[in-house]
C-alpha cells in the first residue's frame, strides 16, 4: 500500500539522524547544546511556609513509546520510555506527585498498543474517575498528522493504515472533556505534533470537541506547531528535555514561592522558560493559559525542599521476612537470596512500582508469587509463610528414588540411567525440584 504524500515526506524526512534526537519525522538543523544552564524561576521578596494541601484521589495513565513494531529502526526514538518511567517515579513518589501507584496505569514500549491505549483512556479512566478527582494522562512518542488530524503513535502503529492503528487526538479531547471526569485534569504530550492537539486554525472544532471543559484542563505540550521535540543524552542521563524538565519541576524546582506545592501555572512556566534556554530557542512548550486552573496541584513536597536540593529517592527498599529457615526468594522470576527465619533479607534499590514476590521451600508449596508495591524513598516489610508440605504422586516419588540409587551406584552407564529416571519423574510431576 502506498502511503499519503505527508506520511512520505515525514519518513523520508526522520532518515537524518542527530545526536539530538527530534521527536518527530521532519528534518531540522540541531539545536545548540543543552549545556546552557537551567533559568531559574524569579526571585521572590517572601518564602512561604510549607503548606499541607488536599490532595484528591488521582489517577493516571503514562505512555512511553522509543521503539515501534512497524517503523524501521532509523525512525525509532531513543528515550521516550525512560522518559516515561521517570515521570512515573515522580507521581508515585510522596516528594512529588503523591498519587497512589495502584492508580497509575504504565504502558511502556511493547505494551503501549493501540488496544492497550484505547482501553485506559475510553474505558479504564471512565471507570473510577469522579467530580472531584485529579486525572493525568502522559505520552511521549512520535506523533503525526494526516490531512489536519492529530494521532498519538502507539507501538503497533501502520503508517499506510494510520487512521485505523494510530491514536486520534480528537479522540482523546472527548474523552478528557467528557467521558473522565474529575475537577482537574492534566494532559502532558511529548510528540512532535503534541500541538496538534489544539491546531491553532481550528479553535471552533477544538472548543465543541472538549466538552464543558472550563478551568479543569491543564495541557502543557512539549513544543509550538511546527517545533520539534529534541531528546539527548546529556539531558539527565538520556530523556526529553521537555520530560527532563518536568520532572525537576515536579522535584520541586518549580516551586517558585517555595511553600511545597507546585502548581500547574508554575510548572508552566518553569518548563517553557528552561527548555526554550537549553535549545536556543528551538522548543518552546506550550500551554493555553487562559484554560485551567493556575492554582491546580500538580506536586507536593512536604519538606519544602527548596529548588538547590537534591532530588528525592529515586528507588525503594523491600525487607522479606519468612517463617522457616533456607526459603528461596524471586523477584520477578529471579532468585535474589536465601532467607532464614529471624533473619529478615533487605533488597535496596528496587526500581518503585509493582513487583512479584515468591518465596520457595523444597518439600512444601511455596507462598506466591505474589504482587507488592515499592515507593521511592520508602521501606516496606513483606512476611511469607510456608506451611503446606507439598505431596507428590508416589509414582513420580518411585521414579525419583530408582534414580537415586543408580545415582548412589555411580559409573557412566549408573548415571545415565539415574537421569532416565529423574526425568520419568518430572514428566509425572513438573515441580519435582529434587529431580530437576
Amino acid at each position: 500500500m502506498r502511503l499519503t504524500p505527508i506520511l512520505v515526506l515525514l519518513a523520508v524526512a526522520c532518515a537524518a539522524q542527530t545526536t539530538k534526537k527530534e521527536r518527530d519525522l521532519k528534518f531540522d538543523t540541531t539545536p545548540p547544546g543543552p549545556g546552557a544552564a537551567a533559568v531559574k524561576p524569579p526571585e521572590r521578596e517572601f518564602v512561604s511556609e510549607p503548606r499541607t494541601p488536599s490532595i484528591p484521589r488521582s489517577y493516571a495513565l503514562v505512555v512511553g513509546v522509543g521503539g515501534y513494531k512497524n517503523l524501521e529502526a532509523k525512525h525509532h526514538l531513543q528515550f521516550p520510555e525512560r522518559d516515561a518511567e521517570a515521570i512515573y517515579s515522580i507521581l508515585i513518589s510522596p516528594e512529588g506527585g503523591n498519587f497512589r501507584a495502584e492508580n497509575v496505569k504504565r504502558f511502556v514500549g511493547a505494551n503501549a498498543t493501540l488496544a492497550n491505549i484505547r482501553s485506559a483512556i475510553e474505558q479504564w479512566l471512565p471507570s473510577v474517575s469522579q467530580d472531584d478527582d485529579r486525572v493525568l494522562i502522559y505520552f511521549a512518542g512520535h506523533g503525526f498528522v494526516k490531512d489536519g488530524k492529530g494521532y498519538l503513535a502507539p507501538y503497533d502503529v501502520d503508517l499506510a493504515k494510520l487512521e485505523s492503528t494510530a491514536y486520534p487526538m480528537d479522540a482523546l479531547g472527548s474523552a478528557i472533556g467528557g467521558k473522565i471526569k474529575g475537577k482537574w485534569k492534566v494532559l502532558l504530550t511529548d510528540s512532535c505534533h503534541s500541538g496538534a492537539i489544539t491546531p491553532e486554525g481550528d479553535r471552533a472544532q477544538l472548543n465543541k470537541t472538549l466538552l464543558d471543559l472550563n478551568k479543569s484542563l491543564f495541557s502543557l505540550t512539549a513544543s509550538r506547531d511546527r517545533e520539534q521535540s529534541f531528546e539527548s543524552a546529556e539531558w539527565g542521563g538520556g530523556h526529553g528535555i521537555f520530560t527532563y524538565y518536568v520532572v525537576k519541576g515536579m522535584e520541586g524546582a518549580a516551586d517558585v514561592s517555595q511553600d511545597g506545592i507546585v502548581t500547574a501555572d508554575e510548572l508552566a512556566e518553569y518548563v517553557r522558560n528552561n527548555v526554550r534556554e537549553a535549545t536556543a530557542g528551538r522548543q518552546t512548550p506550550t500551554s493555553d493559559r487562559g484554560s485551567f486552573d493556575p492554582e491546580m496541584l500538580l506536586a507536593y513536597i512536604p519538606s519544602g525542599r527548596s529548588p538547590e536540593a537534591p532530588p528525592p529517592p529515586k528507588f525503594g527498599t523491600l525487607v522479606v521476612e519468612v517463617n522457616q529457615d533456607g526459603v528461596e526468594v524471586f523477584v520477578n522470576g529471579k532468585s535474589v537470596g536465601i532467607v532464614n527465619k529471624g533473619t529478615p533479607l533487605r533488597l535496596p534499590g528496587l526500581a518503585p512500582g509493582a513487583i512479584t514476590v515468591k518465596a520457595v521451600k523444597m518439600g512444601f508449596e511455596p507462598d506466591g508469587p505474589r504482587e507488592e508495591m515499592v515507593y521511592p524513598g520508602q521501606e516496606s516489610t513483606v512476611s511469607f509463610k510456608i506451611v503446606i508440605p507439598r505431596r507428590r504422586p508416589r509414582a513420580a516419588v518411585e521414579r525419583f528414588d530408582s534414580g537415586l540409587e543408580y545415582y548412589n551406584k555411580s559409573g557412566g552407564d549408573n548415571y545415565k540411567k539415574a537421569a532416565a529416571e529423574f526425568v520419568k519423574a518430572l514428566a509425572i510431576d513438573p515441580k519435582y525440584s529434587q529431580a530437576a
